[in-house]
């Protein structure tokens, strides 16, 4: 955690800022990587940090604040991670020179492997490659094997060589001796209440926690499990229906939704007559299988209308990004089916995502277009970030999604239940 979020973070971000000590021989003027250098575009490009951050999924966990103003107050671990590895790569790309850039996003790419709960073996070798390049190419381009500026090659460089080889030995870094020690800490402190003698009440607590473990391996029943609300649906295999819902049904409102309601049923051989008008309940929210919470655009408007900082639901699903309009369940021809109303984006720009390693996704939103898909075709939750100077968005996938849990953070269920008719 220290390695990937705190250390090397402050390293690259003194680099841009050209805040990094420079010796008598060396001019910062030639420091053509420093594109922070002005505090004006520095300032700028905190707000924009802190606009971001709406369109952050709940499920990411703490939000990165503005860096220009915060970034001497206790900035975070997991805001360091959300800034400079899933909000940067698209604003880095404007203002980055091309080939440092593209070495930026050498490091993005094998960090997003680094920090996964379950790796592929063929994930290994290509993240390997990256910072192994990313090493040679930041001794080639920064520091330039000059005896003035050796300060710039700190440990957490060299650090990187050996990430992606350790995970095959005793897996990735953030589930042995990150996150799940950084939460076992935080978790003695809290339960430790005797300060007489601490050690032997942390001890006793450790000893407590490991028979608790025991007894919940022997005997799974014992597990503390968050209960859904009452009103909620499970739909099996990890997913669960939530709460806003319309109180009646209603006929298909727009022409574009009408018709994917029936393409889909058609992809499905499910036969439909071309007058049959689809009838059904909206739904606001849906548990998925990962812990997140995908919201919809029905209810997340109306909120941001009314000045709330909208959570809506971008989702990588069947193999395509979408925006969530709502989810709903239908019934036709004795089939009950619950599926989800998609807005949906174009395919992702091949040829930038090629450049940059797989690291940046971009597309453009198609906010008139509708597609159907079965609510369990949803994979994920992830963020969709207005692309700088342009009318597309770029994804914000964030890295080790998988390990939040370890962290004993779960994406939190502290919504109304209130049912609504529809406007």
């Amino acid at each position: 955690m220290h390695l990937l979020a705190l250390n090397l973070t402050e390293l690259l971000i003194a680099l841009f800022r050209a805040t990094l000590i420079c010796a008598n021989t060396d001019d910062k003027a030639e420091w053509d990587w420093a594109c922070f250098r002005d505090a004006r575009v520095w300032e700028a490009h905190g707000a924009v940090v802190a606009e971001y951050a709406r369109y952050l999924p709940g499920s990411f966990g703490h939000t990165p604040r503005n860096i220009a103003q915060k970034i001497t107050s206790g900035y975070k671990a997991e805001e360091w991670m959300l800034y400079m590895y899933v909000i940067n790569p698209g604003l880095l790309l404007r203002l980055l020179p091309r080939r440092y850039f593209l070495h930026f996003c050498r490091l993005v790419a094998g960090v997003r492997v680094a920090c996964q709960r379950s790796v592929k073996i063929d994930q290994l070798r290509p993240a390997h490659e990256h910072l192994i390049q990313y090493v040679e190419q930041f001794e080639a381009w920064y520091y330039q094997r000059r005896l003035d500026r050796l300060h710039f090659v700190r440990p957490c460089i060299h650090l990187l060589v050996h990430l992606i080889p350790e995970i095959r030995d005793v897996g990735s870094a953030p589930t042995h001796s990150q996150y799940t020690m950084e939460n076992y800490i935080g978790n003695i402190t809290k339960e430790g209440n005797q300060h007489v003698t601490p050690q032997e009440n942390i001890v006793q607590r450790a000893e407590i926690r490991v028979q608790e473990i025991g007894m919940q391996a022997m005997y799974p029943q014992l597990v503390h499990r968050t209960l859904d609300p009452a009103s909620a649906v499970d739909l099996g295999d990890g997913f669960v229906l939530m709460r806003a819902r319309e109180r009646t049904q209603h006929n298909v409102q727009l022409h574009s939704e009408h018709v994917a309601i029936h393409s889909f049923l058609r992809r499905q051989n499910i036969p439909v007559r071309a007058e049959w008008i689809p009838r059904f309940q909206r739904w606001a929210r849906l548990r998925l299988p990962t812990g997140q919470i995908g919201r919809t655009a029905w209810k997340e408007c109306a909120w941001e209308a009314a000045g709330r900082v909208p959570r809506r639901a971008r989702m990588l699903a069947d193999n395509t990004y979408a925006e969530v309009q709502y989810y709903f369940q239908l019934m036709h021809e004795q089939k009950d089916l619950t599926l989800v109303m998609l807005a949906p984006y174009t395919t992702v720009d091949a040829e930038l995502y090629e450049e940059t390693f797989g690291v940046l996704s971009v597309c453009t939103p198609q906010p008139n277009k509708r597609r159907v898909l079965h609510i369990k075709q949803v994979a994920a939750v992830v963020a969709m970030f207005p692309f700088p100077e342009s009318n597309k968005f770029y994804v914000g996938d964030k890295p080790g999604l998988d390990i939040t849990p370890l962290q004993g953070y779960m994406e939190p269920d502290n919504e109304l239940e209130e049912d609504d008719d529809i406007a």
